[in-house]
């Protein structure tokens, strides 16, 4: 919303003030962004791999009884694409739920690929209202883009990629700029990047939207 970055940049102009805002990069929002912060520093962020996602996970733990498993990070990385929001989410979240883990294992990456989604919106734990919040911003993602991005990454996900020489590297571009796809060079695909967002495609888009 060019609107909203508007505020936000007018409403924390302050010297005394550092403002940082993390937003998932969307390439036609890049120019309302550049303007509404004027005189920002702008960082790209990508997606992390598997020893950035350790040590960003690893470091902030450091000193307390949490530990996470090598096969905890692996999978990790496959659920999330490495997008280091969603990384952060889901870390913070299972050290302060209810049940919260002080060993992370693969089967607890495991459990959340076996949720139903339809009953997070009445879970009341911060780690399902993590989930739910980020099905609604993939929903926001899914339903801002073209038709013909909505063909793609369904393609995508059903047929577990796309061959890189077929598909329309216009769109193919676009898309891996947000890090949602990716380029599997070792079997010649475009593919969907992180399990977490193709469960999403698979169960909510494709039965829930038409287009």
């Amino acid at each position: 919303d060019p609107e909203a970055l508007r505020v936000i940049a007018q409403e924390f102009i302050h010297p005394r003030i550092k403002l940082v805002v993390a937003l998932h990069y969307w390439p036609d929002h890049e120019d309302s962004f550049s303007k509404a912060f004027t005189g920002y520093k702008s960082y790209p962020v990508r997606a992390l791999n598997q020893s950035e996602i350790s040590s960003l996970v690893r470091k902030a733990t450091e000193g307390s009884a949490t530990r996470y498993t090598d096969g905890f990070i692996e999978a990790l990385e496959d659920l999330t694409g490495g997008r280091p929001g969603e990384i952060s989410g889901i870390c913070y979240s299972l050290m302060s739920d209810d049940n919260a883990k002080l060993i992370c294992r693969k089967e607890n990456v495991d459990q959340i690929m076996s949720l139903d989604f339809d009953k997070l919106t009445t879970a009341s734990s911060p780690f399902s209202s993590f989930l739910s919040q980020l099905l609604e911003a993939y929903r926001s993602i899914y339903l801002g883009i073209t038709e013909e991005m909505k063909v793609f990454i369904k393609e995508l996900a059903k047929n577990d990629g796309i061959s890189i020489e077929q598909a329309d590297q216009n769109i193919a571009s676009y898309l891996l700029d947000t890090t949602l796809i990716k380029k599997d060079e070792q079997r010649g695909l475009y593919r969907i990047n992180g399990t977490l967002f193709k469960k999403y495609i698979l169960e909510e888009a494709v039965k829930k939207y038409r287009n």
